[in-house]
């Protein structure tokens, strides 16, 4: 185990070494297939990262540290977001609660429950708190509440039922919940009173464990064992980890030949839909086998398309290639392209000779600009008009 200051940032094996590598090679990545590596991350373990983008390569040692650190220590040590680490974890199928994530709960819960802060706490409350009142006082109250009560017939908050005996014979009977629609009260109000008469529920929702159900627990996977004994995934893989059996992960899906002929040939959803796989499954498959995205987000660019740059204005030209005139602007200017419709005029000395030389529409007609740019720019060098105006 690392020595770490803060235990979130703990981890609990290792340690973790990066693949042999340098920038321009090839590694095999869960998450994206085959990726070219470029740099090295900047975190407390380097890492390789994809080329031209700041992401991680998910290989290697990783792989291991994802299956069985908490996302805290991963994220700390890798110097990335939890949310990458969430979905690390779903490319791989790990589970919420591994080995990592429980050592880290126990650990802060051990912590932020020690005596002393109880104390520290306690003593806080009661400097808030008014006085409490004493023993004696509280007998008397109660004794007078209890008289009035039985004098009155009714509570003294009018808002509160009196628990009648026919009532109280119910309690335990049903769930909580149940009773609750029946007699017109609140779960809460009808556990506290169940608790207070000391009554147990006959069918409990969190039934004891028994040795029987503790030996299918790492049997099967535990969506069928929860199946099999009436309980909640999450209730067996909690008392799955508390017996310390581990988890058996349910058997992957092969793909086949007809289902990997689809790929490259549909959409990824469409694909997802007809083969009933995840979208992030089917993206995978697609990037192992080399074939490229038959829908692309962001479409190539044709020799013709190219060839029409700089032959109309932006706005012209993004209606006819049904493209925005954001991208328009980026590939005429990555290739060098004038813009053939400038909204700015760029005088050029041989332009600003023949200002005042004749009248401001005939320049402007010379030029192929409009006549109050011509006036603006004669007016703000100081050229007096011709003499026909």
């Amino acid at each position: 185990m690392e020595a770490a200051t803060d235990i979130r940032s703990t981890l609990l094996h290792g340690p973790y070494q990066a693949p042999r590598t340098r920038r321009g090679k090839f590694l095999a990545c869960e998450l994206r297939g085959k990726v070219k590596v470029g740099d090295y991350s900047d975190g407390p373990i380097p890492w390789p990262m994809k080329w031209g983008t700041r992401s991680i390569i998910l290989c290697g040692d990783l792989i291991d540290a994802v299956k069985g650190e908490s996302v805290s220590a991963i994220a700390r040590n890798w110097g990335v977001s939890r949310k990458v680490v969430a979905k690390w974890r779903r490319a791989l199928g790990v589970e919420i609660y591994n080995q990592g994530t429980t050592w880290l709960q126990h650990m802060t819960a051990r912590e932020n429950t020690t005596p002393q802060k109880m104390r520290e706490l306690t003593m806080a409350a009661r400097q808030v708190t008014r006085v409490p009142k004493p023993r004696r006082f509280k007998r008397y109250m109660a004794m007078r509440i209890r008289v009035q009560i039985e004098r009155t017939g009714r509570p003294i908050n009018p808002d509160h039922k009196l628990w009648t005996p026919a009532e109280d014979v119910l309690l335990g009977t049903k769930s909580d919940a149940a009773l609750a629609k029946i007699l017109g009260r609140t779960a809460g109000a009808i556990r506290s009173r169940r608790t207070a008469l000391g009554i147990a529920l006959s069918d409990p929702k969190n039934r004891p464990w028994t040795r029987e159900e503790d030996r299918i627990l790492g049997s099967v996977p535990d969506r069928t064992a929860a199946r099999l004994l009436g309980r909640s995934e999450r209730a067996v893989q909690l008392r799955r980890q508390v017996v310390g059996k581990p988890g058996l992960q349910a058997a992957a899906r092969r793909w086949t030949p007809e289902e990997d002929a689809l790929l490259g040939k549909l959409d990824d959803r469409e694909v997802a839909r007809r083969v009933g796989r995840t979208l992030s499954n089917v993206q995978i498959r697609r990037h192992l086998k080399g074939i490229p995205n038959p829908s692309p987000l962001r479409r190539p660019w044709t020799e013709g398309e190219l060839a029409l740059l700089g032959t109309m204005p932006d706005e012209e030209l993004a209606r006819k290639l049904g493209r925005s005139v954001s991208a328009i602007l980026h590939q005429r200017a990555a290739r060098g392209v004038p813009n053939p419709a400038p909204r700015r005029k760029y005088w050029l000395p041989r332009e600003i000779k023949l200002l005042g030389t004749a009248s401001d529409a005939k320049v402007a007609h010379m030029l192929g600009c409009d006549v109050e740019s011509v006036k603006a720019k004669r007016a703000r060098l100081g050229i007096p008009a011709p003499e026909e105006y």
